[in-house]
């Protein structure tokens, strides 16, 4: 049986894509026709449609008293085709464009010369440690100093969230990753024709991460630097050198690995 509550951030927006996907074209469907149709369980079904249904993409219809018995529906039916696909990208199609645009202009406005990326998000049925122990996306540079002797090798980790469900989650979520990296970020995808409606939210998402030192920057399109704004700066922390080698142990992938043995030898 589904457990949505189990599931992790790439698997949970396939399965809110799945929902939107059936509403926009069943219309109106009361809930118990919609889960069904889906093979959910109704707490899924529902801890799902609430995501939902805070972000302002669906809403309910009906008595509140009679939760399954309401009826969900779109409510920007009158949005164009164009804004609807920029608002309901999933989380696993943000990826390949924050990646090419971390390497074609984020790096270089950082200084950042010798480096590595890694999409960290899916490792099949490899062991890694619970969800919240794996960013989506990793990234790891290397830096000499004249008058300081060695090589420094540095560890960044992204959290990527939508729009849809943003919650100050991604924070903590960031936030735990900096027991293995120097510095951890949330990347969070905000259409501009949804960042009115959303500022609440993200007010509270910023209010969390400069308590707590992690980089939140949205974007309108990952692919136009331009729409990428910092919203807090990330500050720096120094971890544990053994846990950084258990991160890029079990969380990168061979080029990875490689590239920074590549590095060591440089030494």
């Amino acid at each position: 049986m589904l457990d949505a509550q189990d599931l992790d951030d790439p698997e949970i927006s396939a399965l809110k894509d799945q929902l939107l996907s059936l509403i926009s074209s069943r219309g109106l469907l009361e809930n118990e026709d919609l889960i069904q149709v889906l093979g959910w369980d109704v707490e899924s079904y529902w801890y799902i449609g609430n995501m939902l249904t805070k972000a302002g993409v669906l809403r309910a219809d009906g008595n509140k008293g009679e939760r399954l018995q309401q009826i969900l529906r779109a409510t920007s039916e009158a949005e164009s085709e164009d804004q609807s696909a920029i608002a309901h990208r999933s989380e696993k199609s943000l990826y390949a464009p924050i990646v090419e645009t971390l390497r074609s202009h984020w790096v270089a406005e950082h200084e950042i010369r010798d480096y590595v990326i890694d999409v960290t998000s899916s490792q099949g049925g490899r062991s890694t440690g619970g969800k919240w122990t794996r960013p989506d996306i990793a990234l790891a540079s290397s830096k000499e100093y004249k008058f300081v002797p060695g090589r420094f090798v540095e560890l960044r980790t992204f959290e990527v969230k939508t729009y849809v469900g943003l919650d100050v989650t991604a924070v903590y979520e960031a936030l735990s990753h900096r027991r293995a990296a120097h510095v951890a970020h949330v990347l969070v995808h905000v259409p501009e024709c949804e960042r009115s409606a959303l500022r609440p939210i993200l007010q509270r998402v910023i209010g969390d991460a400069e308590e707590y030192g992690v980089g939140v920057t949205t974007l309108a399109d990952p692919r136009d630097y331009k729409t990428w704004r910092v919203e807090v700066d990330a500050r720096k922390t120094v971890p544990d050198p053994a846990d950084v080698n258990a991160f890029i142990r079990v969380q990168t992938g061979d080029e990875f690995q490689d590239t920074i043995l590549s590095w060591c030898r440089r030494v």
